[in-house]
């Protein structure tokens, strides 16, 4: 397992400062769920960690500096699933999901027998075996989202980072991914950070949640200490109610304000 550790970092694009984080650690094997609204910062934030978004400060994997990692022993270390992956329509399901395993071949080298079996281990995982023939171009927006999981796990990489990874699932194959992506975390013994919209999917899953509001981390703690309704309030602009579950989990849940609370300019009628 595989401990990450974020000190003063900083990333600026055209002199504007995105996202800034003092200090952030996701504990070896930890699921640790990046919340906050729109444009906070969350995506910018994982890229910061992968290394494909220029930042200063500093990156640590283990306490090893990420800019003294190669690039090819980086590849081996972190997998990711990113919001809007680039997708080859024509490709074969099969192919695509072998592609996770390009940093153990070999530069104009072919795969080997166990890189054809861990890409067909996580397709199985994944539910997508039967899709293997297909072209990625003819799959649902579920079926896709399955299949590029299910690339990032041929990777077998120990630190996982997924961004919005149920975004384009219905509720009962988001459960069953969010489901199966815990059982991969503890079986594999994965470090998994991921960005997560939906409030009440993040208190079911991660084990500690930060949310990042106006590009800097506001609240790091356990889904109960976070996700509070005056902090959602604030940051989100959302009328909610934070309840119990019945088994000690949060629940987060939209409410439709009431009338009499809503401020209405006086129309003057000629």
């Amino acid at each position: 397992m595989t401990r990450i550790d974020v000190t003063d970092l900083a990333v600026s694009v055209d002199g504007r400062v995105l996202v800034t984080v003092d200090r952030l650690t996701v504990e070896p094997g930890e699921w640790l769920g990046l919340i906050g609204p729109n444009g906070a910062g969350k995506t910018t934030l994982l890229r910061a960690i992968q290394g494909t978004m220029p930042h200063r400060g500093s990156v640590r994997f283990d306490g090893r500096e990420r800019a003294g990692i190669s690039r090819s022993e980086l590849a081996k270390m972190i997998a990711s699933v990113p919001q809007r992956p680039v997708v080859p329509s024509h490709m074969r399901v099969a192919d695509y999901v072998l592609l996770g395993r390009t940093p153990f071949i070999p530069y104009l080298g072919t795969e080997r027998v166990s890189d054809l079996s861990a890409a067909r281990d996580a397709m199985l995982e994944l539910g997508v075996l039967e899709l293997a023939d297909r072209r990625m171009g003819t799959l649902s927006g579920g079926e896709l989202q399955r299949v590029v999981l299910a690339r990032a796990l041929a990777q077998e990489a120990p630190v996982l980072l997924l961004d919005e990874p149920t975004s384009s699932l219905d509720v009962g194959h988001t459960q069953q991914v969010m489901d199966l992506i815990d059982e991969l975390r503890r079986r594999r013994e994965l470090t998994l950070v991921s960005a997560l919209h939906d409030l009440t999917l993040a208190a079911q899953f991660c084990e500690r949640l930060v949310l990042v509001a106006d590009g800097r981390v506001v609240a790091d703690g356990p889904a109960r200490a976070v996700l509070t309704e005056g902090a959602i309030a604030r940051h989100y602009g959302a009328t909610v109610r934070v309840l119990d579950d019945g088994d000690g989990r949060v629940v987060v849940i939209p409410v439709r304000a009431r009338s009499s609370d809503r401020r209405v300019a006086d129309v003057e009628v000629p």
